[in-house]
């Protein structure tokens, strides 16, 4: 899921590598027009490499500099940030609406794996709830989503969503939860290791105690065939201590239909 989100977000597109080289030899008014564009263009989905390029920086302090806030909301930000704010960006074709709405959803789905309608009609400025599902449905088919609408719980249940460009700021503390993410799978690589190994142990005693046991058995054996003369006592009569004794045994001098001493067959 991850290798598809990633190759569903345009970065390495052919597309998105040709706007970037092509920005770093325009200025200006051009740059613009590239920003323009690249963000009402679909497939499209992360803008961080162009962002960073030198000559769309020096758009943050021109007269252009809405336009370069726009493309860094694209690149981090959501729709009610737009809505808060429209005066600091430029007008949104409704294409780039689209667009951001959609970067919108995959933020809410990287917060929660279980999406409210409330939750994502307040983000999105959307009440029609119709047009709502349209919306997630188009954004999982853009490859930007793996999820599924509960229509009767009124809930987007999310399994996976594309990674979003990174602000500069959060890089360590996500480098600190990679971190963090990594010890805990080898604690885990550890813990079933030392889980296969006791398995092993346990294993191998069993071979063991089960080797000492007929071990035993057949030096029992040994020493009954010994102690009877070897007179009418095989290893069908150990294994089956129910069978009667051989007539030439201890039980002739009873005679017939006589057990034993203290027999009661007989006896009335």
């Amino acid at each position: 899921d991850f290798i598809a989100s990633m190759m569903a977000d345009g970065a390495s597109s052919p597309a998105y590598e040709q706007f970037c080289l092509l920005a770093k030899s325009q200025r200006g008014r051009a740059i613009v027009q590239l920003i323009q564009q690249v963000l009402n263009k679909e497939k499209i989905y992360v803008f961080g490499e162009l962002l960073g390029l030198e000559s769309v920086q020096a758009l943050k302090d021109s007269e252009f500099k809405e336009h370069y806030r726009l493309l860094e909301l694209f690149c981090y930000g959501n729709y009610s940030e737009y809505q808060k704010n429209r005066d600091q960006y430029t007008e949104l074709s409704k294409k780039m609406v689209v667009k951001l709405r959609q970067l919108s959803i995959v933020s809410l789905a990287h917060k929660s794996k279980r999406v409210t309608y409330a939750a994502l009609q307040e983000e999105l400025d959307i009440s029609n709830v119709r047009e709502l599902e349209d919306l997630v449905i188009d954004t999982v088919y853009a490859g930007l989503l793996d999820g599924r609408l509960d229509q009767a719980s009124s809930v987007l249940n999310v399994k996976s969503a594309m990674a979003r460009d990174v602000r500069p700021g959060e890089v360590t503390s996500m480098i600190t939860k990679l971190k963090g993410w990594g010890a805990e799978i080898e604690a885990l690589a550890r813990a079933l290791d030392a889980s296969m190994l006791s398995v092993r142990n346990e294993r191998d005693a069993e071979v063991a105690k089960r080797k000492q046991v007929k071990q035993e058995v057949e030096e029992a054996k040994k020493s009954l065939d010994k102690r009877g003369g070897g007179a009418g006592f095989d290893d069908m009569d150990l294994d089956r201590p129910g069978r009667r004794m051989p007539t030439g045994g201890r039980n002739r001098r009873y005679g017939s239909g006589f057990s034993g001493p203290g027999s009661s067959l007989g006896r009335k």
